[in-house]
Parts: C-alpha cells; structure tokens; sequence
C-alpha cells in the first residue's frame, strides 16, 4: 500500500484550545475514526499544522466540522495512497475551495463538475496572505503520467505553514523494540510496519527465535470458532452467492438460500467440497445532493468474499468496494513480515496460485477471521483496517471501473 497522509492548517487560534477540539470529535462514535496517539500539532510561521493517523476520515465533512470549531479559515489536506492528493477550504462551516490533482480517481465525472476541483490560488492567497502565484502552479490536474503526491508539502509551505524538521529515529536506535515483542497489548501492524519489510531481515538476523516465537503468538485463535454455530450471515445484503464443485459453478441468487445455508456452504469449503466461494454483498454507500432532483441520491457499492481452497491449502479474501481495497488475510505471518516480497514463492490453492504469505495449511484462522468480518460485514472497511490479520491492497489508480475489471481478470468474479 502507498501513502495516507492526513493534515489540517488554520491560522493560530487565540480563543480555542485545539487539543480539546481533536479530543471532542474522537470521542462517542468517533465518525472521523481519529486516534489521538497519532496526531500531533506543530507551530509555524503561518499557524498551526495539525497532522492526524493516516487512515482518518479527512474528507470535506471533517474541514466542515473542524471550520465550526476552528477561528478563521481551515484547509484539510491528503494524500491518498499515493494515488493524488487534495485540498478542502472551509470557513465557518462554508466551503470556499476544494482542489484535487485526480478528481475523477473514483468515478468519472461529468465534464462542468472539473471546473469545481481546480483550486483558487487567488482565494487562497487572501485568505491565508501569501503569493498566489507560488501556488498556482501546485494547482494542475494530473494526466496519463502520476505526479509526485509528496508535491502537497510544497503547496502547504507556499501557503505558509513550513512543516518544521523532525528528528528521524531509525529502528537501530530504539532499545526497546526487541522488548516490544513480548508486548501483547501491541498489534503485528504496529511493530512492523509493512513499509519498514527492507529493515527485518537486518534488524533480526540474530532474533529470529524471539521473533518468530511473536508471530507464531499472534496468529493464533484466542478462542475457537465454530463456524456453523457463531457465524451469521445478514441476509439483507446479500446479492448472491457461487459455489465451485468438482469444477462446475453453480450460482445462488439471496432468494434461494438462507443465512445458516451460507454459512454451510463456508463451512463446506473449508471442508474440501467446494474448490471456491463467492458470496457478493451490496451497500448503500455515501449520498451526494442533486439540485436538479431536490434530493440526496445514495451510489450504492458491492463488497465481495472471496474463500479458496485445494491440495491442503485455504485463502480468505474480502474485496472491500467502498475503499476499493483487497484485503487478503494473512495465512503466513512470518513470510509477510520478514521475507522479501521478491523471494516469496506461489502456492496453488485450488484453480489459482497465490502468494505463500496468504496461504493457510489449516482453516482454524480463517474461522476466526470470518467471525470478525460478519460481525461488522456493513462496516467491514473499517474495521478490517485496524485488524493485524488482514493484509490490504489498494488498486488505485483507475477508480470503481478498473476496480472491477482487475476482480474479473483474476478470475474471482465473473460477469
């Protein structure tokens, strides 16, 4: 995965505590999905920089809401995966700006709608009091080729707010990381990094017991699943389900089954009957407010799972069509965070060779993992984001369309 970047720059408040504000909004249900642990607020010349965990929901409801509470104009600025980054501009809960280097990265958009996402340097430069000219030209639409997203710091220092120097701290200077290891309250993700795989093998050449002995702890169940009884399927969602039986599909709509028979069917899979299972689900995903029909229209979005299985081998893949993201459960958790993706081998699970880090050799953690995921299968994105269990891949750049047409060429959903 690439980069999540989240920051939000305003001029210094006088009348605000900025701290009480970020913990006010992370509290209750906590829409935004802001941990406190990760944020940071810095000084500089034009204001204050206000950085947030990278999976926050830093959207243009989050400049709303922060412009609310915040004096005088707040920019929320991302980085999205590498993919583009963009720019919300509120003032007292009214939109002023908005920018984005790929507005049509989703979904494409009608040809009038570009014109809203072209940025205005020169509102900017009266707004925050600074050059529009040395912003107009971080201002441009990307085309065939990807620009650099890291262009958003020099737009945000041509803006006034000169991000300060930070001192790095290298994995080798930490004295307490071996400890951490034996630190259960600390998921996988936290103590590797998937960006930090090239230091592994450096940093534990002389620990790999300790560290295998870690990772071997993690992967196991804390309490075993019995799939047929503590896993239900709402069927509310479901669109329909495809079974693959000595090499012939069959395909059920939601009309034809019940939950409990779904859940057989996952049952059976990992049983050995059934070589593949799908099951397609369909959400009501964010609305947007069409003036012409005086309405909010609501664009829904599919989700699929994906289970395979063959010659002693299972995978659990979950496609996410909100984020569009694959999230690929970790059979592997040693080969995921120490073996260099270049040496990884390919192991056939069924009809399809995958990589050995998400292959299983018995189905005990995918039980687990099917729990959790229909346990919050509306908000499954979410929720799969802060699990250690599951490895997610972004298939940006190319939006919905290129979404789907990559599940089709893997041959995991067919039209």
């Amino acid at each position: 995965m690439g980069v999540f970047w989240n920051v939000a720059v305003f001029k210094k408040q006088h009348n605000v505590d900025v701290w009480e504000i970020v913990k006010e909004l992370a509290a209750g249900e906590n829409v935004f999905f802001i941990l406190l642990e990760e944020c940071e607020l810095c000084d500089c010349e034009g204001g204050n920089i206000l950085s947030f965990n990278e999976y926050c929901y830093a959207d243009d409801k989050f400049a709303k809401v922060l412009s609310q509470k915040l004096e005088g104009p707040v920019m929320v600025c991302s980085i999205y995966d590498d993919s583009f980054w963009d720019y919300y501009l509120y003032k007292n809960g009214m939109e002023l700006d908005k920018f984005s280097t790929v507005p049509d990265c989703f979904e494409p958009i009608a040809e009038e709608e570009w014109d809203q996402w072209r940025g205005n340097a020169a509102l900017l430069a009266k707004e925050f009091g600074c050059s529009a000219e040395s912003l107009s030209k971080h201002l441009y639409f990307w085309k065939d080729e990807m620009g650099d997203a890291w262009e958003v710091v020099d737009f945000l220092e041509a803006l006034g707010f000169k991000f300060p120097d930070f001192d790095d701290t290298t994995w080798e200077d930490s004295d307490d990381e071996l400890e951490s290891l034996n630190d259960s309250s600390r998921t996988v993700q936290e103590v590797y990094p998937s960006n930090q795989v090239c230091l592994y093998n450096d940093y534990f050449h002389d620990d790999y017991e300790n560290f295998q002995k870690y990772l071997e702890n993690k992967s196991k169940a804390k309490n075993p699943i019995d799939l047929v009884a503590d896993v239900k399927v709402d069927m509310e969602f479901v669109v329909w389900v495809r079974v693959c039986e000595d090499g012939i599909m069959q395909q059920f709509s939601r009309n034809e089954l019940t939950s409990e028979q779904i859940v057989q069917m996952m049952n059976e899979t990992l049983n050995g009957r059934y070589t593949y299972f799908a099951a397609d689900f369909l959400f009501q995903g964010k609305g947007i407010y069409v003036k012409r029909l005086k309405k909010k229209v609501y664009s829904p979005y599919h989700s699929t799972l994906v289970l395979h299985q063959g010659l002693g081998n299972f995978a659990c893949l979950f496609f996410a069509g909100d984020s569009l993201c694959c999230y690929e459960l970790i059979g592997n958790f040693y080969t995921y965070y120490y073996v260099d993706i270049k040496e990884l081998q390919m192991l056939s699970v069924g009809n399809v060779m995958l990589p050995e880090t998400i292959v299983f050799q018995e189905r005990t953690g995918i039980d687990r993992a099917l729990h959790m995921l229909f346990s919050h299968l509306k908000y499954a994105d979410k929720h799969l984001k802060k699990s250690s269990l599951w490895s997610a891949q972004n298939v940006f750049p190319g939006g919905r369309n290129n979404y789907n047409r990559w599940r089709r060429e893997l041959g995991l959903l067919e039209d």
